[in-house]
Parts: C-alpha cells; structure tokens; sequence
C-alpha cells in the first residue's frame, strides 16, 4: 500500500457517488493493485461476478484478446479469492497474491498480478487496463461501475485506459 501511496488514484463512480478508488502500478511482470470499495454487504457467490469483486482487465494497443482476473473479498465464510476468465469459464488462479481486509464501509484489498494473465507483454511500452468494482449499494442493489467507463471490459477493449511503461 505504501508503495503505491506515490501512483494516481483511479475513482470508480455511479451517479456522481465514489464506490471505490483504485491504485495500481507494473513491477516487473505483475501489476501491483491497491483498492478501497464500498460495499454494503460483502458476498462471495458461485459466479463470481454476481457477489463482491474487482475485475482486472488487460490488453495490448491494436490485439483483440483480452485478460481478466477476478478479485472477491473475504468474508466471515470464507477467504479472498482469485480467479481468471478461461474461455469463458471461471477458474482458480494460484499465481494471484491477495490480500483484503473488512473496513466499516466495505473493504480494503490489496494483489500482487501476473501481466501474463491479463494478456499484457511487460516488456512493451504501452498496455491497456479497465478495472471494474461490483458491490452493493446502501439501497441494496448490486452496482457495477468500471474506471474508465467501458461498457463491456470482457469484449472490448476501446475504452480502456493507456499507459505507458517507465524503465
């Protein structure tokens, strides 16, 4: 966390309302990820988009192909978990290091990403990412809100942030 402290923070926002703000930076072949998320009730379920979760995506300018990985909190039942997107289903990924603690208005998390599993070449110089949170509102409704507002993250890649890599 501390070593991000430097690095923007991203928002994401619903209706001009903060759900998270996320910091995020390349070391080396992974992507280190920092984030803050309101969320009303913490859940873990089955689909894994359905309960608590950040969605990492990633890409190369000019590809097609896009990585996603999949972040759920603890909760009082179970651990944080990672996942990735494999053809279109959902599968464990071990490689994810992940860590999340509970704060009185959602939770806190921090990864340690393998670029390898967002599609993402670590030694270019620019690579796309999109960040989506999914939580629930004080209202108790899920909300989905993405940082740099793509509509679909796991089918396009246009809207995507770009950032350059600094060696």
């Amino acid at each position: 966390k501390a070593a991000l402290a430097g690095q923007p923070s991203y928002p994401v926002k619903i209706n001009n309302e903060s759900i998270a703000e996320l910091r995020f930076a390349v070391a080396g072949k992974d992507l280190v990820l920092d984030a803050n998320v309101v969320d009303h009730k913490i859940a873990q379920d089955p689909v894994v988009w359905k309960g608590s979760c950040i969605e990492v995506y990633g890409s190369m300018p000019e590809a097609k192909t896009i990585g996603q990985v999949m972040l759920t909190p603890q909760t009082d039942e179970a651990p944080a978990k990672a996942w990735r997107a494999n053809q279109g289903n959902q599968e464990p990924a071990p490689g994810i290091r992940l860590k999340t603690a509970k704060t009185a208005t959602g939770y806190d998390l921090q990864a340690l990403i393998p670029l390898e599993l967002l599609a993402v070449d670590h030694s270019k110089k620019q690579i796309l990412l999109e960040f989506q949170v999914i939580g629930e509102s004080a209202k108790g409704k899920r909300q989905y809100g993405t940082v740099f507002g793509s509509a679909r993250a796991y089918q396009f890649n246009q809207q995507y942030g770009r950032f350059l890599i600094n060696r």
